[in-house]
């Protein structure tokens, strides 16, 4: 299969920052190919390097909007005595530093776990649509994540803002 590619150069400017122009003839598979038809999209998101607050996760038909939400920190950057008093509140925040560790048994008592290094920091999204093609959608937001090894080296708190590039 041949297709008509243009290449170009990486260019840097005077402050050090570098653009890349993305070329090609062909046009891009529709979406509903690969993913089925998403109509509706929402939720919560961590993007390395925006690690303070929750970015919002929004989406109708074509249009997509990720906004940091000021108005909610991850909690794991709140003292708890800052957290809500409410009880069953607290627990459910609680739990978010447990759930997304990897499931090593059928055993849900958290008293026997570590909590998630990262908090309650995760991805949480909802997607509504015609004939989603569910697997290949995780795949495809699977394949956005940080890698094992890319992990393992991440320390939020040591992160500039920009140390990852935006999506």
């Amino acid at each position: 299969e041949t297709r008509n590619v243009t290449t170009t150069n990486t260019k840097s400017n005077d402050n050090g920052k570098e653009t890349s122009p993305y070329s090609r003839n062909p046009p891009t598979a529709p979406i509903e190919q690969h993913y089925g038809s998403i109509l509706r999209s929402k939720g919560t998101c961590w993007i390395a390097g925006r690690d303070r607050y929750e970015t919002t996760w929004a989406q109708t038909g074509k249009i997509i909007q990720l906004s940091p939400n000021s108005e909610q920190p991850w909690y794991c950057n709140i003292p708890p005595e800052e957290w809500p008093d409410d009880d069953d509140e607290r627990s459910e925040i609680q739990a978010r530093f447990y759930q997304n560790q990897p499931a090593e048994s059928d055993d849900d008592d958290d008293d026997d776990k570590d909590p998630y290094p990262f908090g309650d920091r995760r991805q949480e999204v909802v997607l509504i649509g015609v004939n989603l093609q569910n697997d290949a959608v995780q795949k495809g937001l699977d394949d956005c994540l940080l890698t094992e090894p890319e992990l393992q080296h991440y320390l939020p708190s040591m992160m500039p803002t920009g140390a990852y590039a935006d999506p």
